[in-house]
């Protein structure tokens, strides 16, 4: 340590004179605090990932041939591009029966993971019956009371129309009997599920825009919490996307460096100011340095002289570092 950082006007210690701040720490505490705050909207982005991915271990090669559509006489009603009519009653509580009543491990097992969106509105009657599994975003669930006991014996059923990666911004709907804890309800949610159902038909409805239709399916649902949910759904209406949380990273970048520029120069400053001041003055001066501007004194004809500004005398000393 120097003597300019270590004493003070009386060539004492001044032990309480404060360090000035190392240039380095105007740079490595916003890098830290960058990463921290990277590392933490990541954390509640991605979190944990709660759903294994969907299909075969071996990939679609490994995939069973697709079966033959359900032949039962009750779907011999079943019109699509309708709204629900009262003749596909029987085949709309004989798909809950079947819900009802298959272990859902057994339905996640038979589950069809390859059967997409456009699938299900190029030819309905093909998977009619068949069970197939998706994921989304459900952004509308309802609540249905006041059923026959033959379709729901306990008086209720649930509706989420959900959004899918591969349905492009275009519904599902997914009727179910039993609701899971904390699943939201509403015309405004945002809920990440995953489904095991039987395909049913497409349902007719009004759209915004126009007439449309959507693929109903009936079966089981399973709600996963925002702490649960995977890393990324595409196309599945979420608020969140990777889009998102880029930017929000690159604005505390942009923020965290501007701010670190500013403090470097700011210490900068600082620390140049601070060195034109690092010798304490002394207000006393060497006998030697005393005797020199002594000898050096002008006389009574160079005191004439420097009264008629025609010459200088030594000036005496100044303090020195």
């Amino acid at each position: 340590m120097s003597h300019a950082e270590s004493s003070g006007p009386d060539g004492q210690s001044s032990p309480h004179r404060p360090a000035r701040p190392s240039l380095a720490w105007g740079l490595v505490i916003p890098l830290v605090t960058l990463a921290v705050l990277s590392g933490v909207l990541l954390a509640q982005f991605v979190g944990p990932e709660a759903v294994p991915p969907p299909g075969p271990a071996g990939g679609i090669g490994e995939s069973s041939p697709l079966p033959p559509p359900d032949d039962s006489i009750a779907f011999q009603a079943v019109r699509d591009a309708t709204p629900l009519q009262f003749s596909e009653t029987a085949a709309y509580a004989e798909l809950l029966d079947r819900a009802r009543e298959t272990p859902i491990d057994v339905l996640r097992e038979s589950a069809r993971t390859d059967v997409v969106f456009s699938d299900l509105l190029a030819r309905p009657e093909r998977y009619r019956g068949l069970p197939i599994r998706l994921q989304g975003t459900a952004r509308r669930i309802l609540r249905i009371d006041d059923l026959p006991e033959r379709i729901a014996p306990e008086g209720a059923l649930y509706e989420a129309w959900t959004f899918a990666g591969d349905s492009r911004g275009f519904p599902y709907v997914l009727v179910f009997e039993d609701a899971p804890k904390g699943l939201p309800g509403g015309d405004d949610v945002s809920a990440f599920v995953i489904f095991h159902g039987y395909f049913f038909k497409l349902l007719a409805y009004n759209a915004a825009d126009k007439p449309r239709k959507a693929p109903m399916l009936i079966g089981r649902l399973e709600y996963v919490p925002d702490d649960r949910r995977p890393a990324e759904i595409p196309g599945a209406g979420s608020r969140s996307s990777p889009a998102w949380l880029l930017g929000m990273i690159g604005l505390v970048a942009v923020y965290l460096v501007v701010r670190s520029v500013t403090t470097a120069r700011a210490l900068r400053a600082r620390s140049a100011s601070a060195r034109r001041f690092q010798a304490p003055p002394r207000d006393h001066i060497s006998s030697e340095e005393l005797d020199e501007w002594l000898r050096q004194a002008p006389g009574p004809e160079q005191e004439q002289e420097q009264d008629q500004g025609q010459g200088e005398g030594p000036e005496p000393p100044r303090p020195s570092s």
